[in-house]
């Protein structure tokens, strides 16, 4: 649905409705509503302590008087974008992070090291053409 118009003579209000008669002096006036707020991510890391782990709530209350949800979204965005960190190995807690320098390149460093794989995932497969050639076996003579 568009914005909702509505011409108001210069001398009526908008209360006693809309004015029938042409005047010159008309003009539009358009009722299209508040604008969602944004917060930049440049507000949110002046916020943020670096080296210092918070809860989403605590993110939220860094910046009172805006949205909650303009803050998560921002939060989350810059998450993304590797600009803050993502940590839940607290005890399950999530913590958010925002890192310099350094401390920004061993986080993603932690990351990103493989596991070791076990030693039975390391060796060769093994039975697997036998396995295979007695399964065409079986479908070849299923279909004769």
């Amino acid at each position: 649905m568009g914005p909702r118009i509505q011409r108001v003579d210069a001398g009526t209000s908008a209360q006693d409705g809309p004015s029938i008669r042409g005047s010159s002096s008309m003009k539009n006036t358009i009722n299209i509503g508040r604008q969602p707020e944004t917060i930049s991510p440049q507000d949110l890391a002046e916020a943020m302590k670096p080296g210092r782990a918070y809860s989403q709530d605590e993110v939220m209350g860094l910046l009172p008087g805006r949205p909650r949800a303009c803050v998560r979204d921002t939060l989350h965005v810059m998450v993304a974008r590797g600009m803050i960190w993502r940590n839940n190995s607290k005890r399950g807690a999530i913590t958010f992070e925002l890192l310099e320098g350094e401390a920004l390149r061993e986080a993603a460093e932690s990351k990103t090291k493989r596991l070791e794989a076990p030693e039975w995932m390391r060796k060769n497969l093994v039975g697997y053409e036998r396995s295979q050639n007695s399964f065409r076996d079986l479908c070849l003579l299923a279909r004769k």
